[in-house]
C-alpha cells in the first residue's frame, strides 16, 4: 500500500521472496523443521512471541537405544532472513 520507508514496491518484495525463498509447504516445513519432536516443548503458554532456542533432547527408540539430538525450538520466531532481505533493499 505505499507504505514502505524504502520507497520499495510490494510487486518488488513479492518478487524477491518468490525467486529466492521456498515458500510451497514441504519447503516451509523443511524451513522450520517442523518433522522434528519439539511439539511437547511448544505446546504450552502459546507458541508466539517466544524466542528461538536450540536445545539436546534424549530419547528411547523402539530397540530401547538411547537417541540424543539437538533440536531448534520456535523455528518460526527465528529471524535467520532479516539480514538477507535487509541487504537486498536496502
Amino acid at each position: 500500500f505505499g507504505t514502505s520507508s524504502k520507497k520499495i514496491r510490494d510487486s518488488q518484495i513479492s518478487d524477491y521472496i518468490s525467486n529466492n525463498i521456498d515458500m510451497t509447504p514441504f519447503g516451509i516445513e523443511n524451513r522450520l523443521k517442523l518433522r522434528n519432536p519439539i511439539y511437547s516443548e511448544t505446546s504450552s503458554y502459546g507458541h508466539m512471541g517466544r524466542n528461538f532456542t536450540k536445545t539436546s533432547k534424549n530419547f528411547i527408540d523402539k530397540n530401547s537405544n538411547q537417541i540424543s539430538t539437538d533440536l531448534e525450538l520456535f523455528t518460526w520466531e527465528n529471524l535467520d532472513l532479516t539480514n538477507q532481505l535487509k541487504e537486498n533493499f536496502s
